[in-house]
């Protein structure tokens, strides 16, 4: 007797599908309070193709068909059953439904909306994370697979690789039946170390990372793999557990030969098999000797537009033209493919035999999706090694269904890297809101170019091709206003400046720059705020500190307002130091003023900067010459600017006159004191250091022993003349603008060479 199903419960449902894997059981919990049940009657149209949805649907009985329409054409593609679900895109989306869905047999269905599901995930971003990333994978068409070209084509390859060079036409016909042939999509891993080991590879097409972890889980050897390069060959001779993980990079073409099938071959040809034993045990050997050069991957640069209307091909002609200069440079469109093939069906294979031609004769190659196709789209997002988001920086927001549905399940560690790149075409507009853009992707970092310059270009161009030029300012009081000429005298010889960063007061003059002041802006701007204002003349009882920091405070904040970090038209940063953790801290991102006010807090003078329990002060106290944390911020060219101390030594010898006789290390009386400044030598005696300078000093001079590890992460080192000048000079603004300024013309040439640059 038949008898009715059993209806699945909400919580049964959740529980037993993949796109809730990830989740939490409160946040299972939460959701399963959230969903409305409905009844469903025999040929209710549930979504519709093209209409906008704002629901998810979990289906607990009865049946359900999926049709989709195409050229007039209604299509059957699919069935729905008890236990799945559908329409799970219009939660995170308001992208229309891309199918139909019918009810063949009366039944009931669980119903959430966009908002309570939004309820739901509200505050657990990651798990919202991990479902849009469900979201993408669930639609996408790109797996690793096996299939065999001609064996022509494999004898052609194996005979090419110098493994084999030594081995005869008639071992490679018989090698080539037992070989698989493997297409891995770009972010797809090969191999994880510490797996069993049961082959080699041979790269065909394509790029492979691998990296080696120890004991301790910490990355120990990295590098690449490209055309005609073994993987795990090891393998053959010792059967060890794969020594690393291995990881495509871009899209690639691979063939596997097992060790049994490599055994079985060669051991009907023992003069090859030692040639080929020798040749694996001496690769062996210099890879343990570090001999063996990984080569590094052409640069593939895929545009993402996150507005359909936004021009890609505008941007990508003028991002060609920067590129020509350094480089045979292609740009390939979905139609420019389509048009050489004779507008036909094509596949995977025929996509990327493309790709790899057009590659090996480009030194750039610029990749524009067709979300139309997506075949296309995702074969050239998944053989890239740099993903732009492109966007007009006043229409950006939230995430775009494009982005879900080919970007959410990207890996988390060896996809390609991902820029935003906001786009300004009104001289009067400037960034904003940026940290809110960003914290809901998963990239890198944020390019602000603006279209109506070419700099911007160039200097894109400068981070896609690893020659981005990063300027570390020193600190140093008055003398940092050296930092101002010397911008001015790189800005004349078109020295670029990429990057910028600093302590104290070269964080301050960095952060001038990089809110878009040229030179002549920032010597108008530093004057008025450092010398005009006098920022540090509110004095107050020496308790914490000398200067109240009030004021000091008021004129950064006017100035700045509540402008941030991220904002800025350069990538920017200000060090700080934390007498709480005893460690450095790294301001790049956040309020632009804190980062100021925090990196200037020089211990005695301005009292520390107090944030989340912890204490900040003067970034000179372990990191006056920041160079290294440029280079760790991805500068590829690092330039270092020292300002010069050397001279105080004199001003230190008129302590003599101070000090009694036979008593150095102790002051004589105030009044005796008093009496020294007016009757004696008195203009020896108002040369000595007073008690503002020896802080500040003493602040610097903590941070000398870091100069060695600046210089050595930078490939130029700049030390201002300055040293005849005191920290608190701030009168003699101009005296020291013109010595930086002579410094960089001086130095112009020379840098330049250093940097490529002509003329």
């Amino acid at each position: 007797m038949w008898s009715k199903p059993t209806a699945l419960s909400i919580k049964e449902i959740i529980s037993g599908t993949d796109l809730f894997l990830n989740l939490s059981a409160e946040t299972k919990e939460h959701l399963a309070r959230s969903f409305v049940k409905v009844k469903v009657p025999k040929k209710k149209i549930v979504v519709k193709q093209g209409e906008h949805g704002d629901a998810l649907y979990l289906v607990a009985t009865g049946s359900f068909s999926v049709y989709v329409t195409s050229a007039g054409k209604k299509e059957k593609v699919g069935e729905i059953k008890p236990g799945s679900c559908f329409g799970e895109g219009a939660l995170v989306t308001d992208e229309p439904r891309n199918a139909t869905v019918v009810c063949d047999q009366s039944g009931t269905v669980y119903r959430i909306g966009r908002e309570e599901f939004k309820k739901a995930f509200k505050d657990r971003g990651e798990e919202l994370n991990a479902f849009v990333k469900l979201i993408s994978r669930r639609s996408r068409a790109l797996h690793r697979s096996v299939f065999r070209p001609e064996p022509r084509r494999i004898k052609e390859l194996i005979s090419s690789v110098p493994l084999f060079s030594g081995v005869g036409p008639k071992l490679i016909s018989e090698l080539e039946p037992e070989m698989e042939w493997i297409f891995l999509p770009g972010g797809e891993t090969l191999m994880r170390q510490g797996d069993k080991a049961d082959g080699m590879y041979v790269v065909v097409n394509g790029s492979l990372v691998y990296e080696v972890r120890n004991h301790e889980n910490t990355i120990v050897s990295t590098g690449h793999f490209s055309k005609g390069d073994l993987i795990g060959e090891i393998a053959l001779l010792t059967g060890e557990p794969r020594t690393a993980t291995v990881v495509a990079t871009l899209s690639c073409e691979i063939v596997k030969i097992s060790t049994k099938a490599f055994e079985a071959v060669f051991s009907k040809h023992p003069p090859s098999m030692y040639a080929i034993t020798k040749l694996i045990a001496e690769r062996f050997t210099n890879d343990r000797m570090g001999k063996r050069m990984p080569k590094q991957p052409r640069s593939i640069i895929t545009l993402f537009p996150l507005q359909k209307d936004l021009s890609v091909r505008s941007f990508a002609q003028n991002l060609s033209q920067a590129l020509k200069k350094l480089g045979r440079t292609a740009i390939l469109e979905s139609r420019d493919f389509k048009k050489r093939i004779g507008n036909r069906e094509y596949a995977v294979a025929d996509l990327l035999e493309s790709l790899y031609q057009i590659q090996d004769s480009h030194e750039f190659l610029i990749l524009c999706p067709d979300f139309e196709d997506k075949l296309w789209t995702e074969t050239i997002l998944h053989h890239t090694n740099r993903i732009l988001l492109l966007s007009e920086a006043h229409r950006t927001g939230g995430l775009t269904a494009e982005e879900i549905r080919f970007l959410g399940d990207s890996e988390e560690n060896f996809g390609p890297i991902r820029e935003l790149v906001l786009l300004y075409s009104n001289p009067n507009e400037r960034p904003t809101n940026t940290a809110n853009l960003t914290r809901i992707r998963k990239i890198s970092s944020v390019r602000h170019i603006r279209t109506y310059s070419n700099h911007g270009f160039e200097s894109l161009t400068r981070f896609l091709t690893g020659r981005s030029v990063g300027l570390a300012l020193g600190g140093g009081g008055a003398k940092g206003l050296a930092h101002i000429g010397l911008l001015k005298a790189m800005q004349e010889e078109n020295i670029p400046i990429d990057m910028i960063g600093g302590t104290s007061a070269g964080a301050l003059m960095a952060s001038i720059y990089a809110m878009g002041y040229d030179a002549e802006g920032l010597e108008r701007v530093a004057k008025a705020l450092m010398s005009d204002k006098k920022t540090l003349n509110d004095y107050t009882v020496p308790v914490v500190s000398l200067i109240r920091g009030k004021k000091f405070n008021t004129v950064i904040k006017n100035f700045v307002g509540n402008r941030m970090i991220e904002d800025l038209w350069l990538p920017y940063f200000a060090v700080a130091t934390s007498l709480t953790k005893s460690q450095k801290v790294i301001f790049d991102r956040g309020p632009v003023w804190k980062a100021l006010r925090a990196s200037a807090s020089i211990p005695g003078i301005l009292p520390p900067f107090y944030e989340k329990n912890e204490l900040l002060v003067d970034g000179a106290m372990l990191d006056n010459i920041p160079g290294a944390v440029m280079r760790e911020r991805g500068a590829d060219f690092v330039i270092s600017v020292a300002l010069s101390s050397e001279g105080d030594a004199t001003a230190d010898e008129i302590f003599s006159a101070i000090y009694e006789e036979n008593n150095s290390g102790a002051l004589p009386s105030a009044l005796r004191m008093l009496f020294k400044r007016i009757i004696g030598k008195t203009q020896i005696q108002k040369d000595v250091p007073n008690l503002l300078s020896l802080l500040m000093r003493a602040t610097f001079v903590a941070s000398d022993a870091a100069k060695a590890k600046a210089k050595a992460e930078s490939d130029i080192f700049a030390e201002l003349p300055v040293e005849q000048y005191g920290l608190f000079d701030w009168k003699k603004f101009y005296e020291l603008v013109d010595i930086g300024y002579k410094y960089g013309k001086a130095h112009a040439k020379s840098w330049k060479k250093q940097l490529g640059i002509r003329g």
